[in-house]
């Protein structure tokens, strides 16, 4: 794995990554992480998206 970043860059959408998936995740729905540590989330899986399986096939 790279570094994590101190600073978080703002959103980019990825290939697979993209915005309504990012949007579909609700990665905070307890509303409780402060809104560094929800870039720094979406910055990994943006990061390692093709890693992750996006769909059933």
């Amino acid at each position: 794995l790279k570094p994590l970043p101190t600073k978080p860059p703002d959103f980019i959408p990825g290939v697979r990554f993209t915005a309504e998936r990012a949007e579909a995740l609700d990665l905070d729905p307890a509303n409780w992480l402060w809104p560094e540590e929800l870039k720094l989330i979406r910055w990994l899986v943006r990061d390692h998206e093709t890693a992750f399986a996006w769909d059933a096939s």
